[in-house]
Parts: structure tokens; sequence; C-alpha cells
């Protein structure tokens, strides 16, 4: 898990690198988003998954956000600072979080509750959280990379994470994921997974 945060960190920061500072302010793939609304968001992505795991080192509770309204100004506030200064934020990101040491939550942490907007996590699922912002943002720049770009088995468990919350859904109907053209059972999702139900 901690190789994909790395393979998509570089990812998502090669692509910002390339934008020019002009192309910051172009829209990305999200409404309303301009490219540096996405830099920022992902900047303070991390401050947040820090607080997560702080809270699962110490037990005192640091939701990711203290409201929806706050993480919305960040990354407003963010996405309105020159392109130099967002590219250093975005820079400093992986080390603002490496210090909350999440390769080593200890094990009773492990069973502390943490949030994600009001949601209990366990800390081991922090990882996971981050390898989905980076890999799918680098995605919504709108730069070139696409989702063929994204690793396999990546792309294979960001199935699986939406078709999991579409199962929590009562307003949603059973479904069958394929691969493009085709039909028989065991058919792939991604070439490497097998089909799936919900």
């Amino acid at each position: 898990m901690l190789e994909w945060v790395a393979k998509g960190t570089a990812a998502f920061q090669a692509e910002v690198h390339a934008l020019t500072d002009p192309a910051f302010g172009e829209p990305s793939c999200l409404p309303g988003w301009s490219r540096a609304h996405v830099v920022a968001h992902l900047a303070r992505n991390a401050d947040a998954l820090l607080n997560l795991l702080t809270w699962a080192r110490t037990g005192v509770e640091t939701p990711m956000y203290t409201s929806t309204d706050q993480r919305a100004r960040e990354i407003d506030a963010g996405a309105r600072r020159p392109a130099g200064e967002l590219r250093s934020d975005l820079l400093e990101a992986p080390t603002r979080v490496s210090r909350g040491n999440w390769p080593r939550c200890p094990t009773r942490a492990g069973r502390r509750p943490s949030r994600q907007r009001g949601d209990a996590r366990c800390p081991s699922g922090i990882p996971w959280m981050r390898v989905r912002e980076v890999w799918v943002h680098a995605v919504d720049l709108d730069t070139g990379c696409g989702f063929a770009d994204v690793p396999r088995e990546v792309c294979a468990a960001l199935v699986d994470d939406v078709a999991a919350g579409f199962r929590a859904r009562t307003d949603f109907p059973p479904v069958e994921l394929r691969a493009k053209g085709a039909v028989a059972p065991g058919s792939s999702v991604c070439p490497a997974v097998p089909a799936r139900s919900w």
C-alpha cells in the first residue's frame, strides 16, 4: 500500500510540475474546481490524514477537518496562492504525512476509531485513503494522465472501493461490472481482476 502511495504521489507531482503557471488556473475535471483547487486539496488532505494518525497514536480525537466549511475554505484559499507556492506546498505534503509514522502505527492504536468526514475508520486504512487521493486526482488534473496510466492493481482496488460505497446505499440497485467487451463469466474488470457482483 505504501508503494502505491509513493508511486501515486510521484505521478501526481509529475503532472503538476509539467504545468505552466497560467495552467494552474485552467479547469480540472472536477466541476467548479481549477487545477489549483486540486493541488491545494491534495496538500490539505495530507494535513487531514496527519490528524487521523495523531488521533490513532494518542487517542485524542482529531478529525480530518473541523467541518465541511473549513475544508472548503482551506482549499479555496490554497487555490488562490501563486503557482510556485502551491508546488512547494505539494512537495512538502508527503513529509508532513510521514511525520505521523503511518507505516508504524502501533497495533493497539489500530483499534482506535478515526474518521473521514464523520465515518469511523481504522488507522490501517489511512494509507489507502491517500492512494485514492493521489491517483484519482492525478486524472482529475486533466493534463493527459488517464486511468489507463494507473496501475492495474490500483484500478481494481478503486473499483472495489467505489462498489463497496454503492453497496451500502439503499437507493442503488445490484450491479455486475465487466470489462468492455467481456461476455463470459469470470471476465475481468481490470485485466488481472475477476468480474464482480454487488
